[in-house]
């Protein structure tokens, strides 16, 4: 396992690579001048350039991508415009609550579209198949900014017995979590319903139930542990995208999360906070998806990392 998790990691290295080279130019090609927005817009050129110079806007790009790199290869991402503290701290300061946030959604999304996925497989084509399947495809279709907003005016206005602004508390955490879970939830129910399908279909399930062992037995110990394989992957790409695809419901809750922070970097043209929050979510994908290849072995032991 030693050497699959390390050749994994050298195979990530190319992505990082291209990652670094989209992100730098990528913040570079976004309107604005960020020298002109924090001098402000009555100030005068020579207080202008004074600011270009401060945050060596005033290098080449040749130049400007070389001092980025080199960080990098450091440990350093640099140091933001807009808080004018390393990004690094930056990051950390506001890393702890999007994590909280994403894990609640997740956990959440987790238990209740599995279970729901596995009710729907076992009562095909029946009415609460029908309605579980189409509740899930409501889930993942509705806007997660409408549904923020939606359960803000029931809970928070009417109500009154939720926040309006998220925090990392518990009530602070219920209408972001509900909001970022649904879309998740309805995805994990289709993936657990069509692999229980599958696994199901097989022949040694139907051997099994041949032998007179009952169905629960048969869907616990047969069924259900070899159909969790797809949804394992579902569920970590969906965590990955939880973590780094928080900004609308962020912004709908004033959740100061990562995704917050990016958005207040890119209006305020801070690049190299913006690069560095988006290199941290590219890591967080790479990472998860080989937690979760790892997590393989786990539930079916037939998987080797030879």
């Amino acid at each position: 396992m030693l050497l699959y998790t390390l050749r994994r990691v050298l195979q990530a290295v190319p992505t990082l690579v291209g990652v670094v080279i989209l992100i730098f130019f990528f913040v570079r090609a976004l309107p604005g001048d960020p020298a002109r927005l924090y001098a402000g817009v009555d100030a005068d050129a020579a207080t202008v350039e004074a600011v270009r110079l401060q945050f060596g806007l005033d290098r080449s790009l040749p130049e400007q991508f070389g001092y980025f790199v080199s960080g990098l290869a450091r440990g350093d991402l640099g140091r933001s415009f807009r808080a004018r503290l390393p990004v690094s701290t930056v990051v950390a300061q506001h890393f702890r609550a999007t994590l909280v946030l994403a894990s609640v959604a997740i956990v959440m999304a987790t238990l209740l579209g599995v279970a729901l996925g596995v009710t729907a497989a076992l009562r095909r084509n029946s009415a609460v198949d029908l309605s579980i399947t189409s509740a899930s495809v409501l889930g993942i279709s509705t806007p997660s900014f409408f549904l923020g907003i939606l359960l803000i005016y029931l809970f928070a206005v009417k109500l009154r017995v939720l926040p309006v602004a998220g925090s990392v508390s518990v009530k602070g955490l219920v209408l972001p979590a509900i909001t970022l879970a649904v879309a998740s939830l309805g995805t994990i129910a289709r993936f657990a319903r069509s692999s229980l399908l599958e696994t199901i279909g097989n022949d040694y399930v139907r051997t099994a139930t041949a032998k007179g062992l009952s169905r629960s037995r048969v869907v616990n110990k047969h069924a259900l542990r070899n159909s969790l394989i797809p949804v394992i992957t579902i569920i970590g790409l969906q965590f990955g995208f939880l973590l780094s695809g928080t900004v609308i419901v962020e912004t709908v809750f004033n959740f100061h999360g990562l995704g917050w922070l990016l958005i207040q970097s890119v209006e305020a043209r801070d690049y190299p906070a913006v690069q560095g929050l988006m290199l941290v979510f590219a890591v967080q994908f790479i990472a998860i998806n080989l937690i979760v290849d790892l997590l393989y072995g786990l539930i079916d032991p037939r998987i080797t990392y030879e």
